[in-house]
């Protein structure tokens, strides 16, 4: 049998691990007091956005060290298997990926590491399918080699609810997360097939407006979406934008089998701030064409 295991960025819930089986290994969060915290163990969103009302900075996040790796493939593997794959967050945003190999090659040969290649619920999908195949029989290869292609399927597309943490968390320049704000502009943004992240649209008005935008986007070519499950996620809960979704989505031609709902980790959180919404899907072709760059969003942090 083999094993998934995951990192705290795949926003997958304590019932959901617990039912497939799951292990993780928590991101750390350290926050401008010179506190270091684990995401989801020891903070949430809500002390993201505490820290930050109090301090107008956001904390920094940072990956796993090796030896956290290390400790739970040991587990995993001691607890009997015939191999684990290990799915990362996007390699573009964190050294996880990077420390999860160092560490799978001090542990066993039986050990497979994949790049995401994006992050929160999105990466969660990928984590249930390769469940679903370690569970029907699959093996060690055949998993990892499935999900470094499903990425190239993933719906990665989210909305921001403003600029202002991107913009003090260095991933965006200051000065257009000024102009972003007093325009009203809330930014799409893409993580790509490759990891990387761009702005193909961008919404102007208020941020439920924004919200009904968004959809639409998502929802222009239906006939190539995978409605096998769905993912709803968000850094907090709005109770009218959730209403809007969950409208949305029943009133598609077609119904997705599964529908779930998750707040993000804190590492999103931290570089998206409230109100950033997702709702993360496969699509069923290849992309056709890259999206083009919009507002600029900075690489690695």
């Amino acid at each position: 049998m083999i094993k998934i295991t995951s990192d705290s960025a795949c926003d997958l819930s304590p019932e959901m691990l617990d039912r497939y089986s799951v292990k993780t290994v928590p991101l750390y969060i350290n926050f401008y007091t010179g506190e270091s915290l684990r995401d989801g163990v020891e903070c949430t969103p809500d002390d993201i956005f505490k820290s930050f009302e109090t301090t107008k900075k956001t904390p920094k996040t940072a990956a796993p060290p090796p030896s956290d790796y290390e400790e739970m493939f040991k587990k995993v593997m001691e607890d009997g298997c015939d191999g684990i794959v290990h799915i990362s967050i996007n390699s573009e945003f964190s050294s996880s990926y990077q420390n999860a190999i160092l560490a799978a090659r001090q542990v066993s040969p039986n050990i497979r590491v994949v790049d995401a290649r994006t992050l929160s619920s999105m990466q969660g999908l990928m984590v249930i399918r390769a469940c679903e195949m370690a569970q029907s029989g699959a093996g060690l290869d055949e998993i990892a080699n499935a999900m470094t292609e499903q990425r190239r399927k993933n719906n990665s597309d989210f909305i921001l609810g403003g600029l202002d943490y991107a913009a003090r968390g260095g991933r965006c320049p200051m000065l257009v997360a000024l102009g972003a704000n007093l325009l009203k502009i809330r930014p799409m943004m893409r993580i790509d097939e490759k990891g990387k992240i761009s702005t193909p649209k961008k919404f102007r008005g208020a941020y439920i407006e924004a919200a009904k935008k968004y959809l639409d986007s998502l929802f222009e070519n239906i006939e190539n979406i995978d409605f096998s499950k769905v993912f709803i996620s968000y850094t907090s809960f709005n109770a009218e934008v959730m209403k809007l979704v969950r409208e949305r989505l029943a009133s598609l031609p077609q119904k997705f089998e599964a529908v779930f709902e998750a707040r993000t980790n804190c590492t999103v959180a931290t570089h998206g701030g409230p109100e950033t919404l997702a709702v993360f899907y496969y699509k069923k072709n290849l992309p056709e064409q890259k999206a083009k760059l919009g507002l600029p969003f900075i690489g690695r942090g």
